[in-house]
């Protein structure tokens, strides 16, 4: 289970670090994603708005599940959830491909990890806690 704890909270790290440039950068920093954004849009309240907000969010995801990896056993339920929650935005990034065009190396890597990593994970999860029963 340690093992798992330490992959956890060190994917946690993505969220982290994303969320906060988010917060700080706003619009500006979705071109380090390969946006093409002109200034002006780049400028705009209401996406700003938007971006620090889902920031925020994002942060607050990745803080949630930092603080859930401190006991798998017990947060199992919290631990499925936000997996279930990251699983589906790799499902919404894959419909935003189809319906829009593939967004890039960097967010294709993250859908990657949102829909074959999130699957790995609670596989092993779950094989941690059989093994953890089993002693």
């Amino acid at each position: 289970m340690n093992a798992l704890r330490l992959v956890i909270r060190v994917l946690c790290l993505l969220p982290f670090a994303t969320g906060l440039l988010d917060l700080l950068r706003g619009a500006a920093y979705l071109r380090s994603g390969g946006a093409v954004i002109p200034d002006a849009v780049a400028a705009d309240p209401v996406l700003n708005s938007q971006v620090k907000f889902w920031g925020a969010i994002w942060l607050g995801y990745g803080l949630t599940l930092w603080r859930t990896s401190s006991d798998l056993r017990a947060n199992a339920g919290l631990f499925r959830l936000l997996m279930g929650v990251l699983f589906l935005s790799g499902v919404g990034r894959g419909a935003a491909a189809i319906q829009f065009g593939r967004p890039g190396r960097a967010l294709e890597g993250a859908m990657g990890l949102e829909l074959i990593g999130t699957p790995l994970l609670l596989l092993w999860h779950r094989t941690a806690l059989r093994g953890a029963d089993r002693r």
